[in-house]
């Protein structure tokens, strides 16, 4: 059924939202807003496929907000959307987006005038990285490896 309304026609049950659907009308249509985000040192990052942005609480209670555009390989290139390339493409987007909001954001709280350098940023990741496998992988290993065949054996036995 077709109804007129002033000038324009519009088809019933069709572009009209009930009203305690509104709030959800968002999830309703054919394409969906794409936000996310994570917390930062002092503040917040959020992100969309074109566009990143960092809100942070300066020391003197101040807000400091920076959006830049930067547009995802995943929207550039339609073949990085295969599925193990999509996941690995995603997964190095997030690293690099949140380690580059974390240190701006480390920047601005501390009141520093000049950015870390990127010797300094390898420097940090690098170090990191070696106490995650001292930890996690080299120690839980260690007490077995110290008793040697004997040890072991009495062990697992």
């Amino acid at each position: 059924m077709v109804r007129q309304e002033g000038s324009r026609k519009r088809e019933e049950g069709k572009g009209h939202v009930p009203f305690f659907l509104l709030p959800f009308s968002l999830f309703l249509t054919a394409e969906r807003l794409l936000i996310g985000g994570q917390a930062v040192i002092e503040g917040v990052m959020m992100r969309s496929p074109r566009w990143t942005s960092v809100a942070v609480r300066t020391p003197d209670g101040a807000i400091a907000a920076f959006t830049e555009a930067r547009v995802s390989p995943l929207v550039r290139y339609r073949w990085l959307r295969l599925p193990v390339l999509r996941g690995v493409i995603a997964l190095y987007e997030a690293l690099a987006i949140g380690i580059r909001a974390l240190l701006r954001s480390a920047g601005v709280a501390a009141g520093a005038n000049q950015p870390l350098t990127p010797r300094q940023v390898g420097g940090m990741v690098a170090g990191g990285l070696v106490l995650a496998v001292g930890l996690f992988f080299v120690l839980p290993c260690g007490p077995d490896q110290a008793g040697g065949p004997l040890h072991r054996r009495h062990l697992y036995a």
